[in-house]
């Protein structure tokens, strides 16, 4: 009985690791072409995070205008930088001036101000090597994110996730940087239009 309750008792503190929630990422959002969009970044880490950081890899015909905190991160006096690679991608990094964290709940940390050109049909936009830290200074590993973005009245881009089951009507290919292009040999997004009108994304590995 004894070994049973140990067994049981390591059983549930292992799934209560795996529940733990460490994520960062943007909402799927929708941008008028020729205008320019804050839109949050958004953290979600069930360990204190003291400060994040993210690159940031744009689609075709979106360009980042600005990063700035959000109030949360102000008030907890943080400081904030980003740049653009040599590889075309944008660091953005919010780190703390004194030893305070994020709090586990949801909130906005950072606003990217996104500008799409006049002739932005849609795409993807991907978050690569998220990490947070805890107050003494470990990394939190978090998952990639991809980030839908659209535009208004059905454009010709990537629209919304479906909420009902819809017959597939066609099938779009994106490479990771959000451009339009055939079946690609290596990873890349795949868009499946519904007759509905809407839309959905996945990730599909190359082919064999």
């Amino acid at each position: 009985m004894k070994k049973l309750m140990l067994t049981l008792s390591l059983v549930v503190l292992a799934l209560g690791a795996r529940a733990q929630i460490h994520e960062m990422y943007i909402e799927d959002f929708t941008i008028e072409p020729g205008t320019v969009l804050e839109v949050p970044v958004m953290l979600h880490c069930q360990t204190p995070s003291r400060g994040m950081q993210f690159n940031l890899h744009m689609c075709e015909g979106l360009s980042l205008d600005d990063v700035t905190l959000s109030d949360e991160s102000i008030e907890l006096d943080m400081n904030m930088f980003y740049r653009k690679t040599d590889e075309g991608y944008y660091t953005v990094v919010a780190y703390p001036s004194q030893r305070v964290c994020y709090d586990t709940i949801p909130l906005p940390v950072v606003y990217v101000h996104l500008e799409a050109a006049q002739d932005f049909k849609g795409g993807i936009l991907l978050m690569t090597k998220v990490r947070g830290a805890t107050l003494d200074n470990k990394s939190i590993k978090m998952n990639d994110t991809t980030t839908i973005v659209s535009v208004p009245e059905q454009g010709a881009g990537v629209t919304t996730v479906p909420t009902d089951a819809t017959q597939t009507v066609g099938i779009d290919y994106y490479t990771m940087t959000g451009v339009p292009t055939a079946r690609p040999d290596g990873i890349a997004i795949q868009v499946t239009r519904y007759s509905d009108g809407t839309r959905a994304s996945r990730t599909v590995l190359p082919r064999e």
